[in-house]
């Protein structure tokens, strides 16, 4: 037996309010877990649910409504051998619930198996009440947001389609009513309202999906109840639908236990699963545009890797502070106690502070602590408008300014962090280091700019060295240290934590995160952590989104990818 809800109904934000409320409510819900374990298990029909309640249903089809504790309802609609869970709740919520979801159905697309709610008025039955829900343009035209080719078939059933080019997102039921009274046709009437109700409301696909069902291409579920299983077992719907008879026990728990947000950053596409639980003889890459879930995989790899190595610890790394505490509370939520406390989640600044502590226990590093950037920014611009710096930069500023709507000033500031990820310091060529050393950007054939489209000409470069040594200088006089520093100064052990890891770093597994963001001395801090063994390394991110003008090399860090994959769907 089949049993699964939609995301996009609430049934698990509706159980988990339900359990957050304590008392009978948390008793009803703990009876709905009973009930939902047992169809799991196979166990179908009353031995499953219980009682009826006394009054029937006929607001969906299909749907049968079950008492639970303290007079409140499990709703359902059951096809065959698949059961679709719907709401929970107290007698008042479910039917507030019901009133707004008169209508419903499951529609299924006979060519992509796409699994699509919709909604179906009675001929009779008033139109509900306007949503004013937000939008982004107040006057866009709701047939504006079909497809060309749902436009063509809404202008087949509408006949006078004419009629309903000025009818807007906020169209008021009165202009609906007037519009839709012009169709001719009483059983086209009625599909045009339901059309346009759903484009209303936002619900653009379920619009589309009326228009391929009045056209044959899709078909309601309790129709064809046969399909359902083949239907959910397409990864298709696995964005907006979940089968429970797909999760383990703690993945259930997870699904039905909280509403929260980041919770469902956590549930897997069949695709994504794969790359979590492969094994890798060396370093992966998972590439993807934004919300492809790439870190939805990378916390589910920790967790995986940390089951793996029992007694070993894993390491979750990423550039951004911010990142790292949404990290974190993913892997609160992923992970068993057992678990969590394996899997480390630092950013850069921890892990360059800890190789330092190691390293050179008698320093101590400023932290970020009161106004830490306002510093360096106020710093940066006395620093920059000295008259010392402006002799020295002037030729470069001169020329930077001519050229239309540049900041010289900020250009020069990036450049400096494009030197500082891209080259070693003084004592970092003495440990041998693979990032080569700042005398090596002096030659433009051997240090081309990658990311910086202006050509720096050798003078150029040398007046750029002297003065970021001056600025560095400035810095260690007045107690600051910026994140490039830090991880400059850390960078000088890389060769070293190859050869002596630092027990506080001793990971089996590092995953990074948004791994864009790393400039090529982070890098190689980064592979001189990992062990050179199976799945030492698994990196993530997309070079699009690269907020640094940083120079980010792998190859020059010497990172060897041997496994690569791309996620190009949102």
């Amino acid at each position: 037996m089949e049993v699964f809800f939609d995301k996009r109904t609430e049934f698990q934000k509706a159980i988990a309010v339900m359990r957050r409320s304590g008392g009978v409510a948390k008793a009803a819900a703990d009876q709905a877990d009973a009930i939902i374990g047992r169809l799991r298990q196979g166990v179908s029909g009353a031995d499953s649910f219980g009682r009826l309640t006394k009054q029937g249903e006929s607001r969906i089809r299909h749907c049968f409504k079950y008492d639970l504790a303290g007079h409140c309802r499990l709703v359902t609609v059951q096809l065959g051998d698949a059961i679709w869970l719907l709401t929970v709740g107290t007698h008042e919520n479910v039917e507030r619930w019901l009133d707004t979801h008169r209508g419903l159905r499951l529609v299924r697309d006979k060519n992509t198996e796409r699994l699509t709610p919709i909604y179906e008025l009675d001929a009779d039955q008033r139109l509900p009440a306007q949503d004013y829900r937000a939008v982004i343009d107040e006057g866009r035209k709701l047939l504006d947001l079909l497809s060309t080719e749902a436009v063509q078939a809404f202008h087949a059933i509408s006949q006078e389609a004419d009629r309903f080019q000025k009818l807007t997102v906020l169209a008021s039921n009165e202009e609906l009513v007037a519009a839709i009274s012009q169709v001719v046709d009483r059983s086209s009437r009625q599909i045009v309202r339901d059309i346009l109700l759903e484009l209303r409301a936002g619900r653009v696909e379920s619009a589309e999906a009326h228009l391929r069902k009045v056209g044959g291409q899709a078909v309601p579920i309790d129709e064809q109840p046969s399909t359902v299983s083949d239907a959910l077992a397409n990864r298709v719907n696995s964005d907006v639908v979940i089968n429970l008879r797909d999760l383990d026990d703690d993945e259930l728990s997870r699904a039905l236990g909280s509403a929260a947000f980041h919770d469902w950053m956590l549930f897997l596409h069949p695709d994504q699963r794969a790359v979590t639980e492969v094994d890798i003889d060396g370093i992966a890459l998972l590439r993807g545009v934004s919300g492809s879930g790439k870190t939805c995989v990378l916390v589910h790899r920790a967790n995986y890797l940390a089951k793996k190595y029992p007694t070993e610890r894993i390491l979750i790394l990423t550039l951004n502070p911010a990142l790292a505490t949404l990290l974190a509370d993913l892997v609160k939520s992923l992970c068993s106690d057992s678990v969590r406390s394996r899997i480390f989640v630092r950013h850069v600044d921890d892990m360059c502070r800890e190789i330092l502590a190691y390293f050179e226990p008698q320093l101590t590093p400023p932290h970020h602590g009161g106004d830490y950037w306002g510093d360096l920014d106020a710093n940066w611009k006395a620093f920059f408008q000295s008259s010392e710096q402006q002799n020295v930069l002037r030729p470069i500023v001169e020329s930077l300014e001519k050229r239309s709507g540049l900041d010289a000033e900020r250009y020069i500031r990036d450049e400096f962090v494009w030197v500082r990820s891209a080259f070693g310091d003084t004592e970092a060529e003495k440990q041998r280091t693979l990032a080569p050393g700042r005398e090596t950007y002096e030659n433009p054939d051997k240090a081309p700019r990658r990311g910086r489209a202006i050509a720096f000409s050798v003078d150029w470069r040398q007046r750029i060295l002297e003065s970021l040594a001056q600025y560095e200088r400035n810095l260690e006089g007045k107690g600051l240290v910026d994140p490039p520093g830090l991880a400059l100064r850390a960078h000088r052990y890389a060769r070293r934590l190859i050869r002596e890891i630092p027990m506080g770093l001793n990971y089996r597994c590092v995953l990074v995160d948004e791994i864009q963001d790393l400039g090529t001395v982070e890098l190689e801090l980064v592979n001189a952590l990992s062990k050179l063994a199976t799945n030492q390394l698994f990196l993530t991110g997309d070079p699009r989104q690269q907020v640094f003008p940083k120079e980010h090399n792998l190859r020059a860090a010497g990172i060897e990818v041997r496994y690569r994959r791309s996620f190009r769907k949102n």
